[in-house]
C-alpha cells in the first residue's frame, strides 16, 4: 500500500491491480459510475460551439471590412486577429465534427472499431480504418492550416479611414528641409527632376507640388508648411499613411496665343537690356553661336508675362520670331498630397475657380531677378536643338515629358520665391521684404481633411469565403444530424468509454491480445441497439462487436438511457 498526501492530508490507499482483481470478484454487485442522459438531437456543446464559430467569424469579418477597425489595426494586427479567430473556429467545429462523422458511421452498415477509434483519436492512420473516413480526417485536419494559409496569400489591401477637418498652414513652400538652401535654384532643381524624369503624361502630378494639365500649362502649388508635415508623419503608424486634401493657391504658367510685343520689340529688347525697366538675355546652347535660347520679362517688377525662344541664327531667326509668350497668374485648386512616414507627393490637383485670386503683389510688384540665375538651367530643358542628333535610347515619354517649357519657367518663378520668402529663410536681401499684404498672400491657413491609408488584407470574397467557411461546414452538419440522422446512437460526450460501458461481455474475446498494441488483426465490425429491463423500464445501449457487418437500431429521441 501506499500513502498520498503531506502531514494533514487525508490517507489515501493505492493497492495494485491483481489484488483489486481478486477481491472485486467477490463482490456480487459492483457499484455503476455511468452518468445516464437523454439522446438529443442537439447538444449543449453543439449550441454553445455554433454561437462561438459564429462569434469568432462576425470578429474577424468586422476586422477586415470595417475601414475604421482595418486601419485602427493594420494589416499586422489583422493578422493576429484573424488567426485568433481561425483557432477559435477550429476548436468550435473540431467537437461537432467528430461527432458528426461517427453518426456516418453508425449509420453506415459496415461500421468498424478501427473506424471509431481512428474518428475519435483523429488520427487518419490509425489500423484497418475505411479509407472514405481517412480521407474526411485528412480535410478535418488540413481545415486550419490551410484557412490560415489561405488569408496570408490574398494579397495586399488598402482602407482608408479619417475624414477630420484640420486648419493647416499653407503657403509658398518647397519640401521640408530644403527650404533655406541657396538663392532658388537647388529648388528648381529638385522640382523639376520628378517631371523631366517622369512619364509627361497629361492631367498628372509630379513630385512635391506641380501638376500638369497640358502640354500648353503647368501648376505649381501652394503646399502644407513644414511643421504641419513633420507633425503629420509623427502621428503616422506603422504601414499607415495620410491622404490630406484641401483648396490652396497655385501658381499657373501657361502658353498664350496673345501677346502685345511684336518680334521687333523684342529683339530691341534683347540687343539693348536695360535692368532698370526690364530683364532680357539669351545664351548658346552648342555650337558656338548657332543655336541659342534667351528670356525677357518685359518688366523687373512684374512677372507675369515671359517671353521665351529657342533660335538658330544661322537660318535667319531671331529671338522675335521665334518667341513664345507665358502668361503667370495665381488660381485656387483643390489638391491632395500623399503623406509618409519620411516623404510627401502631391497626389492629385483640380481647378478650384479659373478665375485668377488676387495678387495681392505677388507678381505685379516684386523683383525676384530671374533670368540671370535660371538662364543657362533652362539649356538642360531645351527640346528643339537637341533633337538634331536624338539618342538611340530615347524614347517617345521622355521626349513628350520635356515639351511643356511652361513647367521650368513657372518653376523659376515659384523657386526664386520660395527661397527668398518661404518658411525658414531670412527676410533681409537687397531687394527688400514682402509687405503686409504680399505675406498674406504667400503664407496662410486653409481648411484641410485628413484620411489615414494603411496597408490591410485585401478586402474582396475570398476572405469572406475564408472567414465564413467554418461556421457554414457547422451550420450544415448540425441542420444534417437534425433532419436526417435524429435517431444515432451518438451522444454529446461519446467516446470509447461509451464502447467500454455498452459493450456485450462475448464481444470483447474478439479484442484479445490488443491489449498493449492495440492494432486487431482484421477488421471488428460494431452496431448499437437499446435494450430495456422489464423491471425498471429503464433503457440501456448495447454495443455489439462482430466479424460480419452488423446495421444499427434507431434510437428514440429525448429518451434518458442508463
Amino acid at each position: 500500500m501506499f500513502v498520498v498526501g503531506g502531514k494533514n492530508a487525508t490517507t489515501t490507499t493505492i493497492e495494485p491491480a491483481e489484488a483489486y482483481l481478486s477481491r472485486s470478484t467477490s463482490i456480487q454487485t459492483p457499484e455503476k459510475f455511468g452518468k445516464p442522459v437523454a439522446n438529443r438531437k442537439i447538444s449543449r456543446k453543439d449550441q454553445l460551439a455554433l454561437i462561438g464559430c459564429l462569434m469568432a467569424s462576425s470578429v474577424a469579418m468586422v476586422v477586415v471590412f470595417v475601414p475604421r477597425l482595418a486601419v485602427h489595426f493594420g494589416q499586422d494586427g489583422q493578422f493576429i486577429w484573424i488567426g485568433l479567430c481561425l483557432t477559435i473556429m477550429g476548436w468550435c467545429t473540431q467537437h461537432p465534427l467528430r461527432r458528426m462523422f461517427l453518426i456516418l458511421a453508425t449509420n453506415s452498415q459496415a461500421s468498424t472499431l478501427q473506424t471509431f477509434d481512428a474518428v475519435l483519436r483523429s488520427d487518419p492512420f490509425a489500423d484497418k480504418a475505411d479509407w472514405s473516413f481517412r480521407f474526411v480526417l485528412v480535410i478535418m485536419l488540413a481545415l486550419n492550416p490551410m484557412l490560415s494559409i489561405a488569408y496570408k496569400r490574398l494579397g495586399d489591401g488598402t482602407a482608408r479611414y479619417g475624414s477630420a477637418t484640420v486648419q493647416v498652414s499653407t503657403g509658398l513652400t518647397g519640401p521640408p528641409g530644403t527650404q533655406n538652401i541657396g538663392y532658388g535654384l537647388s529648388q528648381f532643381v529638385n522640382a523639376t527632376l520628378p517631371w523631366f524624369q517622369g512619364s509627361g503624361g497629361e492631367e498628372q502630378a509630379y513630385g512635391f507640388n506641380t501638376y500638369v494639365p497640358d502640354e500648353r500649362t503647368a501648376v505649381i502649388l501652394d503646399g502644407p508648411m513644414p511643421t504641419y508635415l513633420l507633425e503629420a508623419q509623427a502621428s503616422l503608424g506603422s504601414r499607415q499613411t495620410k491622404y490630406v486634401t484641401g483648396t490652396v493657391t497655385a501658381l499657373v504658367c501657361s502658353l498664350s496665343n496673345n501677346t502685345s510685343l511684336d518680334a521687333d520689340t523684342l529683339n530691341d529688347m534683347m540687343a539693348n537690356e536695360d535692368f532698370n525697366e526690364f530683364y532680357a538675355s539669351s545664351t548658346w546652347v552648342w555650337d558656338g553661336d548657332k543655336y541659342r535660347i534667351g528670356l525677357v520679362l518685359p518688366s523687373i517688377y512684374n512677372n507675369t508675362d515671359i517671353y521665351y525662344a529657342a533660335y538658330n541664327v544661322t537660318n535667319n531667326e531671331t529671338f522675335g520670331s521665334r518667341a513664345q509668350h507665358y502668361e503667370l497668374w495665381r488660381q485656387r485648386y483643390n489638391a491632395t498630397w500623399h503623406i509618409t512616414p519620411t516623404t510627401i507627393q502631391l497626389h492629385s490637383a483640380k481647378s478650384n475657380d479659373h478665375q485668377p485670386v488676387l495678387d495681392n503683389g505677388v507678381f505685379t510688384d516684386n523683383r525676384v531677378s530671374i533670368v540671370e540665375l535660371y538662364l543657362y538651367a533652362l539649356v538642360e530643358y531645351d527640346t528643339r536643338f537637341r533633337s538634331i542628333s536624338p539618342s538611340s535610347a530615347l524614347n517617345d515619354s521622355a521626349e513628350k515629358s520635356r515639351k511643356n517649357n511652361a513647367v521650368p519657367l513657372g518653376l523659376m518663378v515659384w523657386a526664386r520665391m520660395v527661397a527668398w520668402w518661404g518658411p525658414e529663410t531670412w527676410t533681409s536681401h537687397e531687394e527688400g521684404v514682402p509687405d503686409a499684404a504680399q505675406r498674406q498672400a504667400m503664407h496662410y491657413d486653409s481648411i484641410m481633411t485628413e484620411e489615414i491609408e494603411a496597408v490591410v488584407n485585401q478586402r474582396d470574397w475570398r476572405i469572406a469565403l475564408v472567414l465564413l467557411l467554418s461556421p457554414v461546414i457547422l451550420i450544415l452538419s448540425l441542420a444534417s444530424r437534425v433532419l436526417y440522422w435524429p435517431h444515432a446512437a451518438i451522444g454529446e460526450g461519446f467516446s470509447i468509454v461509451s464502447i467500454l460501458a455498452s459493450v456485450e461481455a462475448k464481444g470483447l474475446t474478439l479484442l484479445k491480445g490488443a491489449g498493449l498494441s492495440g492494432h486487431l488483426q482484421r477488421k471488428i465490425f460494431l452496431g448499437f441497439w437499446s435494450e430495456e429491463e422489464r423491471s425498471s423500464r429503464k433503457r440501456h445501449l448495447v454495443t455489439t462487436l462482430g466479424i460480419a457487418p452488423i446495421k444499427s437500431q434507431k434510437l428514440e429521441s429525448g429518451k434518458m438511457f442508463y
